[in-house]
């Protein structure tokens, strides 16, 4: 999963440095590869990702009421965010919107599942929430 917390920067030494776990909520990770399968959030009619997009991982919070769906892809935010207002159902009351960090984000609500999908190059995340 994608840090959301800030780049830790490298001391000018060659000395080693240990860093200290996050006081980020309990993630359990599926072992093997990802499967969208186990996202069960996720609305049976959400559309499929973008084409080229690769699934790199899932996560849950412990007690479900987070998720967390992780891709790769070459296309740029604008058309992963183009591709999704396109694809998904219009009752999920989709708009664009920005995070609290500036960033540009899709939101809406799926089957009482409150979802944002966010995009950078690179990669595209879809959290969910209840």
């Amino acid at each position: 999963m994608t840090s959301r917390l800030a780049p830790t920067r490298r001391p000018p030494t060659s000395t080693p440095v240990t860093f200290l776990p996050s006081a980020r909520p309990s993630i359990r990770l599926p072992s093997g590869p990802p499967d969208i399968a186990d996202v069960q959030m996720l609305p049976a009619s959400w559309p499929a990702p973008p084409a080229g997009s690769t699934l790199c991982q899932t996560s849950e919070t412990v007690g479900g009421s987070r998720e967390e769906v992780d891709y790769a892809t070459d296309l740029p935010p604008a058309e992963v965010f183009a591709a999704y207002e396109q694809a998904l159902d219009p009752s999920f009351e989709v708009s664009r919107d920005t995070s609290g960090l500036g960033d540009e984000v899709l939101i809406g609500v799926a089957d009482g599942v409150d979802f944002q999908i966010s995009a950078d190059e690179g990669k595209f995340s879809i959290a969910l929430a209840k």
